[in-house]
């Protein structure tokens, strides 16, 4: 499989949700699979054709780092954006793609999380367990914001 989708449904509006993947200091709330690891956004232009790049703290204290541009934002329902791991990952210079839609759902917003190109070996069941602790994360975060 080189591609996989997940889909969520948060309970807050689709501009709150879009908010937590354009604001750099949230992502580095949300964006990793467990509690355990720790993100450090490094790099962060949002805005298409800008470049983030995020680090990543394991519990053994190792670092990984992966990488992208952003391709396509229209505020506050989509966003594509390229996803690369940096060496010495095993999934090091695969670029991959990651499309995210928000569509209003009653009061809240379902995601619709799409990544691609996933081609290396045992890349699909990797991101689709980051991504589902990523959007759980995000969940709780949100859940747990005052605005």
């Amino acid at each position: 499989m080189t591609s996989l989708t997940k889909q969520h449904k948060f309970r807050q509006p689709p501009a709150k949700v879009f908010d937590a993947f354009a604001n750099p200091k949230a992502i580095a709330q949300w964006i990793a699979p467990a509690v355990e690891i720790i993100t450090e956004v490094t790099e962060f232009a949002f805005h298409p054709e800008g470049r983030y790049r995020y680090v990543f703290t394991l519990p053994d204290q190792s670092q990984i780092a992966v990488s992208g541009q952003f391709l396509k934002i229209t505020q506050p329902t989509h966003l594509t954006f390229t996803w690369m791991w940096e060496e010495p990952d095993i999934h090091a210079n695969i670029e991959t793609h990651v499309a995210v839609t928000l569509k209003p759902d009653g009061t809240g917003t379902a995601l619709t999380l799409t990544h691609t190109n996933l081609t290396g070996a045992d890349m699909s069941p990797r991101h689709a367990s980051g991504w589902d602790g990523s959007l759980l994360r995000l969940q709780t975060l949100l859940d747990i914001s005052k605005e």
